[in-house]
Formats: C-alpha cells, structure tokens, sequence
C-alpha cells in the first residue's frame, strides 16, 4: 500500500474552503487550518485533518496553499515563530492563493528559498 502525500491547506473561507475540499481524496490526506474552527470542523467531517496550529500543519504537509486575506495575513503565517517558514521541512512547497503584491511574493520566495522551501504564486 503506497502512502498518501500529505498536503495542507490554510485559510478556509469563501475561496479557501472549496479549493481545500478538492484536496480530500484517496491519493492525499488533507490537513486544515483556519482561526474560524467550524470551518476546519466542517472539512474533518468530509474527510480531512484538522490542524490545532500552523506549525502542526507545516511539519506533517510536503505541499501547503494558503488563500488568506492579504500580505499581513500571509507574513504572519510564513514568519511568526509558530509559522511556515520556521516549521517546514527542506523541499516543501507553499502555494500562496491569496491576493497579494508582486514586491512582497518576491521576497517570500526568496527568503523560503534560502532555506530550500518553495514558494510561488498560485
């Protein structure tokens, strides 16, 4: 039996929730967060796991999207000591769906790059 690739998704509302459904199958074990539990809640019962933090997330997930609201939003959840950057292993992927500047993508990718996590713009 092959084991599934966990991947990870962060931020569960209007746009973020429907994309991380699609991640719930037989090949994937999808993990969630989100700071609105009942968001999380209501994925667990469709199949995925949910995450009591970001770092919980980013140390089980080889991939991780996050469609939040803005710059603010995602540099806490790369920077912040319990966030991305500080707690995913080398080679993972993070996928940023939200909306954002070009300046500050650049930049992420950057920094993630030199600790050989890869960012890009979904």
């Amino acid at each position: 039996m092959t084991a599934k690739t966990n991947v990870g998704y962060i931020g569960l509302g209007n746009i973020g929730k429907p994309s991380a459904e699609r991640l719930i199958t037989g090949k994937l074990e999808a993990h969630v967060y989100d700071v609105y539990q009942p968001a999380v809640d209501e994925l667990v019962e469709k199949g995925a796991t949910g995450s009591q933090s970001v770092a919980e997330l980013a140390r089980k997930c080889a991939h991780i999207g996050i469609c939040v609201r803005d710059d603010q939003q995602v540099e806490e959840l790369l920077y912040s000591e319990g966030g991305i950057l500080a707690n995913a292993a080398k080679d993972t992927i993070v996928a940023i769906h939200s909306t954002v500047t070009q300046a500050s993508l650049l930049k992420w990718a950057r920094e993630a790059g030199e600790q050989g996590i890869h960012l890009l713009d979904a």
